[in-house]
């Protein structure tokens, strides 16, 4: 069956599979194509920008993604997770006179956030949507991550900085998409490497420079085999950060002579999308391990049955467009944050341990409730039901929540990440738009150049976590911080000179969109097609799965 999306005027396909999911889950077709879906969603998502503020129950100072202008109350994390206060108190009757989502906007800008997102934290103060971290500084939406800086997207890794896209991995920097790899640089696409500098599209590599496409490979520069004498000499040189640059420009230059297979990931059956890993009939889902039966999912593991699923899982099935739900949840609908076995819950925020609620907004551990108010079972079903038909009317059911109540601006969102969008086309939607966005570092002090920056590490000493650094490029003020310089003091790395924000920028550059193409294999001959994130206006040759091995193995 085939729509027109009521926002984007695309064509979309809702298969006979769609429409069987949707029946199990109890909704309506959707109106919007994945695209907007997703959009939408990620509009309530602010993962990267902090504020200083107070919390509003204790007076303690936080370091927030909720700015203090916010409407709601924001707590402290512990304070928020603890029996101090009560959801409940927030109740209100359902107005049938009244639309769903006017009445649950009033909820929402009225009940308490938690200042963070995530649980499970320890002394990550300058992060947020973590979950089961610690040790760590300006990350964002990681899993059981430990020790690590500057860094988006990571589950299972340890002692990192400066990633994008990591699973895993250990004493890696400057890495983009990589899994199970150690004491890795400067690499994309990479998988169980080790000890090695500015690779590509590898795989089991030890000890190489420079190199693309390899297998099982070691003591490699560009592609051609080394002495370790010329490998350690290399590797040496590259401690300089001039040297560097002038090494990614030629390395830049080199690996795109070489194939690309037309996704990344591997141990799929029936499958689309990029970065997957051990998925099974799941399509159109990006940077997710263990699938089965899912589609439109983005960073999201071990999961089943779902659709329209941004962020987390962790053991959930039967989700469908819910924004940051997981640890054991199931037939959860038009949600955000629904975590630690939160299930059967419609349109809802902020649930911990909770089931069988409509509408409500942060609540930990309870039953039957509809805009925050309890019921008894027999109540919340007799309400719930009166309510849906109420929704078929107003028109409302089966639409995510409108990205208009988000109280952030969307260029402070992970949503003007994946899917930028000018200001002027923000306003036209009726959403928010954040002019200044805050600099959370305490700059204090007198500046430093970056020019004034020691090019090797071995010529910084421990003063320079002391002085503020003005970034080459944007001129904004940055920090290094103690535990970083040892990062790199440890590894040999020179001292970043861009600001966090910048590096977090390139490295985004580097990720394709999460959008998939139609195209056919490049191979002369080869006449097989398929998805791809690749456009066909870039300059990567592109190779479907079959030819892609023949050449690399």
């Amino acid at each position: 069956m085939k729509k027109i999306c009521r926002v984007s005027n695309k064509e979309f396909e809702i298969t006979k599979d769609d429409l069987e999911f949707y029946k199990k889950m109890n909704v309506p077709p959707p109106t919007l194509c994945p695209e907007e879906r997703s959009r939408n969603r990620l509009a309530f998502r602010n993962a990267r920008n902090l504020f200083r503020r107070k919390c509003d129950a204790t007076g303690k100072p936080l370091l927030s993604m909720f700015s203090p202008d916010v409407p709601f109350p924001v707590y402290d994390r512990e304070y928020w997770f603890s029996d101090a206060w009560e959801g409940l108190d927030y109740g209100r009757d359902f107005d049938f006179n009244k639309p769903f989502f006017e009445q649950f906007k009033e909820l929402f800008y009225s009940a308490p956030a938690s200042h963070q997102s995530g649980f499970g934290m320890e002394n990550c103060e300058y992060c947020n949507s973590l979950g089961n971290c610690k040790n760590c500084y300006l990350s964002f939406d990681m899993d059981y991550c430990e020790s690590c800086y500057y860094i988006t997207s990571g589950i299972r890794c340890k002692h990192c900085t400066d990633c994008l896209a990591l699973i895993d991995s250990e004493i890696c920097y400057e890495c983009v998409r990589i899994r199970n790899c150690y004491n890795l640089k400067y690499s994309q696409r990479c998988t169980d490497c080790s000890d090695s500098l500015f690779l590509i599209d590898c795989k089991n590599c030890k000890n190489c420079i420079g190199c693309a496409n390899l297998v099982h490979k070691e003591y490699h520069i560009f592609n051609k085999k080394v002495s370790k004498e010329e490998f350690e000499s290399k590797k040496k040189e590259l401690e300089h950060i001039d040297n560097i640059h002038k090494f990614k420009d030629e390395f830049n230059k080199f690996h795109i002579k070489y194939p690309k297979k037309y996704y990344f990931g591997h141990t799929n059956e029936g499958f689309s999308g990029d970065d997957i890993r051990n998925q099974k009939n799941s399509y159109n889902c990006y940077y997710c391990d263990e699938l089965e039966n899912c589609k439109y999912c983005n960073y999201v593991f071990k999961c089943n049955n779902c659709q329209d699923y941004n962020i987390f899982g962790d053991n959930s099935s039967w989700i469908y467009n819910c924004l940051a739900t997981g640890d054991n949840c199931t037939q959860n609908a038009f949600c955000m944050h629904t975590w630690s076995g939160s299930s059967n819950n419609f349109y809802c925020n902020l649930l911990v341990g909770s089931s069988n609620c409509f509408g409500c907004c942060s609540l930990l551990h309870k039953n039957y409730c509809i805009l925050n108010k309890q019921y008894t079972k027999e109540e919340y079903f007799l309400i719930r039901d009166r309510i849906i038909e109420h929704m078929k009317k107003t028109g409302e059911l089966g639409e995510f929540f409108p990205a208009k109540i988000s109280v952030f601006g969307y260029n402070e969102t992970v949503g003007h990440e994946y899917y930028p969008l000018k200001k002027e086309e923000v306003i036209k939607r009726g959403w928010k738009w954040k002019d200044k966005i805050t600099e959370i570092q305490e700059i204090i002090g007198e500046r430093k150049n970056t020019i004034e920056l020691p090019n090797i590490i071995e010529e910084a000493d421990d003063s320079i976590t002391k002085t503020p650094i003005i970034c080459e490029e944007s001129g904004r003020p940055y920090l290094i911080q103690k535990a970083e310089l040892n990062f790199y003091k440890t590894n040999n790395i020179p001292l970043p000179k861009k600001h966090p924000e910048i590096r977090h920028a390139k490295r985004v550059g580097l990720r394709n969109p999460y959008l998939l193409v139609h195209r056919t294999c490049d191979k002369e001959g080869c006449i097989n097609e398929f998805e791809s994130t690749f456009s066909k206006d870039r300059l990567e040759i592109v190779y479907c799965e079959k030819c892609y091995l023949e050449e690399v193995y």
